[in-house]
């Protein structure tokens, strides 16, 4: 198993679990869910730790469909998944059981089930996210200041753009294409997001400062944004969504939307946040967050959208 979800299942087996709430629509699936990842049209991709039959394609109308990976290939550990829009593949962070946290990236094409090895050999690899412009980042969570966030290159190099973290989680980009990322402190196990900016160059992308945007959440797992540039947070003790002002500034503090146990991983799709309420679920929980279009809004009816006016209101 990956050594940061021992460390974090730890920390969350004294946590209950959540009751229910009528803002939360519950989807069953076949398998445990170890990472999320929407397609461009809305369609959900779900990924489990379970070999070849570990990738399941859920589509807007709530259809099902496995996709079976190529002949010798497994997920043994996933960390994070992310769909590629620019290659219109699906990219998968999996740790191999065998080999005590060495952490491969992988490219799978969702029609043929073949699997690519884009990076390889890093130890306990987590999270995967995509720029709009195509670049490909990675978190690792190796402990102890020895963790970070790498950009992978098509030549199958890398480059770590952060260092310093002790179990780096969830990746993200905000709505001005900058880094958001997570770290879980390996003394107090409390979740610290950051952000880092980035400018396009002519040679490619250039890093600049960090900014921390929370830190001492007991949320320490994945992150996701939504279209209005709300940060939400998943880890011990269910969905969070950090505070911000009316300017919009995040004022380092979250409310928990939904109380649970563990929460893992998450993704947004507008006009839901859908994550997995619990560490290797069978089921996933969306609630409605984004505020939707104006046409969106009437087929959703007025309960839906006053469910999103009132959304930092929603605990369970």
């Amino acid at each position: 198993m990956n050594f940061k979800f021992a460390v974090l299942t730890l920390v969350a087996s004294s946590l209950s679990v959540a009751t229910n709430c009528q803002a939360q629509s519950i989807t069953p699936l076949p398998f445990g869910a170890s990472a999320l990842a929407f397609e461009a049209d809305g369609t959900l991709l779900v990924v489990g730790s379970g070999g070849a039959n570990s990738v399941l394609s859920i589509a807007t109308d709530g259809t099902q469909s496995t996709i079976d990976l190529e002949a010798g290939t497994s997920l043994d550990s996933v960390g994070g998944a992310v769909f590629n829009n620019t290659t219109g593949r699906l990219l998968v962070t999996d740790n191999e059981v065998n080999a005590d946290g060495i952490g491969n990236l992988f490219s799978i094409d969702l029609v043929s089930g073949q699997v690519e090895t884009l990076v390889s050999g890093f130890d306990f690899i987590d999270d995967v996210a995509v720029r709009s412009s195509g670049e490909v980042f990675f978190s690792t969570a190796d402990g102890a200041g020895a963790g970070g966030v790498y950009q992978a290159f098509s030549d199958g190099t890398t480059a770590q753009v952060v260092g310093g973290l002790d179990f780096g989680a969830g990746l993200a980009f905000d709505l001005n294409d900058d880094l958001l990322f997570q770290d879980l402190n390996g003394t107090n196990f409390t979740g610290t997001v950051s952000r880092l900016s980035i400018t396009e160059t002519t040679g490619g992308l250039s890093f600049g400062s960090t900014e921390v945007l929370a830190s001492g959440l007991g949320a320490g797992f994945d992150l996701a944004v939504d279209s209005e540039g709300d940060l939400f947070v998943t880890g011990s003790g269910g969905l969070f969504e950090l505070d911000r002002d009316a300017s919009g500034a995040f004022l380092g503090t979250a409310t928990n939307l939904i109380a649970g146990g563990f929460s893992t991983e998450a993704a947004f799709f507008s006009p839901e946040i859908t994550f997995i309420p619990e560490f290797g679920a069978n089921q996933l929980t969306s609630l409605v967050v984004a505020v939707p279009e104006p046409a969106t809004a009437s087929l959703l009816g007025v309960v839906a959208l006053g469910l999103t006016i009132r959304r930092r209101r929603i605990t369970c």
